[in-house]
């Protein structure tokens, strides 16, 4: 069980786990088919600031360039169904960014899907981390993946669906990424959605 660089549990633990191995390497091959890669904790083009958060996530998987994720990254926070002045404040967050030359990391909420298709129709980049069915996101966007403006990345199956846990997981790690937030609006304890 000696292999360079890992803890000998973690060695055993690959050991006997061998016979997953087919299973892995066809799971990859499918993932590969439809373009995405994958990345873990333990290699060099994961996300660096998301090794501050306690647990991080092990694994993610991504459409597009991971360079996009540069540490000047900021994110917009607001209400999904924002009334028009929270949507002028999102906008002008927004001009500024591209302004600045800074790339947007976003959600897959209705507001995210604003910001996204504005940023990207005005010239900027942005990362796009999703929690909900990434197979069918990429499909979607799959015309900006060819001008490098748009990255995707999740942390958990990419064909699997939403769920409370890893909604959390997505907030955190967009906070953990990026370098600034702000927040348009906010309906903590509201009726309003």
């Amino acid at each position: 069980t000696q292999v360079v660089g890992l803890s000998d549990a973690l060695a055993r633990k690959i050991l006997k786990r061998e016979t997953l191995m087919p299973t892995l390497f066809y799971a990859l091959h499918n993932l590969e088919k439809e373009g995405i890669g994958v990345t873990t904790i333990y290699e060099d083009n994961y996300p660096a600031g998301l090794h501050v958060l306690k647990e991080e996530p092990p694994i993610l998987y991504y459409v597009g360039d991971l360079s996009l994720i540069d540490g000047k990254m900021i994110a917009i926070g607001g209400r999904d169904h924002q009334d028009t002045s929270e949507k002028q404040l999102t906008t002008a967050c927004m001009q500024k960014a591209l302004i600045e030359n800074r790339t947007l990391i976003i959600g897959d909420r209705d507001v995210d899907d604003y910001m996204r298709r504005y940023t990207l129709s005005h010239g900027g980049r942005v990362v796009e981390f999703v929690a909900d069915h990434m197979v069918d996101i990429v499909k979607k966007r799959k015309r900006y993946f060819n001008k490098g403006t748009l990255t995707i990345i999740c942390h958990r199956d990419p064909y699997g669906y939403y769920d409370d846990e890893a909604i959390k997981v997505r907030d955190l790690s967009l906070c953990a990424l990026a370098s600034a937030m702000f927040v348009t609006a906010s309906a903590i304890n509201s009726d309003l959605y």
